[in-house]
């Protein structure tokens, strides 16, 4: 459901509702000089109502923010399932999709231009034109990712991002169907896999703690190489810090465990750029 809230639109002002209404409309030719607001009341970009802004914050926002947006918080995970409160939000879209057809749909929030995407083919285009004019840098993804990421690149603008986004691409290999320590990463996989299943051998269940601590050790073997398979503390951390990132600007930075993580664990962490 996450996907169906994008605050983007907000990306330099007006460029960003511009962009969201068909070329043919020569309103938008004239209107890119004003402000926002004039813009806003001059386009037909439906707005919701006030009791359908609440809806949208109390039934689509706010739970999604309470599960957490960073890290999962397992407790309100818990409390969702026992009440089955991940219907609500999709009955209500789907009211709004009703309604509202193709969308896009503003948001009524004095001072922010939020909008509630309601089009698959909106959403593939905000992804495909970010960040400009949709910006992926928003105020709380912003707060978020400056807790253990402050360098990240949906965060950064111009030749830096460029720069890092370049980074990224050649370390993922984007160019290749296949990266090319797939066998590598197999081996891995398998191999605590194949660990797993032996711990589970007399047990006729699998939980989350088996599978999470299945997972890091891949992720760590992976990234860190294999010396940091039991370092557990590593991902600990990482978790804390991701913990506190739920909050945004909520909740002061843990720089004294950022760096720790960054420049405070072995050698084969400090080898990693500082994101």
């Amino acid at each position: 459901m996450r996907g169906a809230l994008v605050k983007g639109l907000r990306a330099s002002g007006t460029k960003a509702v511009a962009a969201m209404i068909p070329a043919e409309n020569t309103l938008i030719g004239r209107q890119c000089g004003k402000t926002r607001s004039s813009l806003l009341n001059s386009v037909s970009v439906p707005k919701a109502n006030l009791f359908e802004t609440f809806t949208v914050f109390g039934e689509v926002l706010f739970p999604t923010l309470a599960k957490g947006v960073i890290i999962r918080r397992p407790q309100m995970l818990a409390v969702a399932e026992r009440f089955d409160l991940d219907r609500r939000p999709i009955r209500r879209m789907q009211r709004l999709r009703n309604k509202y057809q193709a969308g896009p749909l503003l948001l009524r929030i004095p001072g922010r231009a939020i909008a509630v995407i309601l089009h698959p083919q909106d959403v593939h285009r905000i992804l495909s034109e970010s960040p400009e004019p949709f910006a992926t840098a928003s105020a709380e993804k912003r707060a978020a990712l400056a807790h253990f990421e402050p360098k990240n690149v949906l965060l950064s603008n111009g030749p830096e991002r460029a720069d890092r986004r370049h980074y990224n691409e050649e370390v993922l290999e984007a160019h290749r169907p296949i990266h090319h320590l797939a066998e590598n990463f197999l081996e891995v996989v398998n191999s605590e896999v194949n660990y797993l299943h032996k711990t589970l051998s007399h047990r006729t269940e699998l939980t989350w703690s088996d599978f999470s601590d299945t997972w890091f050790r891949i992720v760590r073997r992976i990234v860190f190489g294999d010396a940091a398979r039991e370092d557990h503390e590593l991902s600990q951390m990482m978790a804390k810090l991701r913990s506190a990132a739920n909050w945004a600007f909520l909740r002061p930075q843990r720089k004294a465990l950022r760096e720790q993580l960054l420049h405070g664990k072995p050698a084969y962490c400090r080898r990693i750029p500082a994101f």
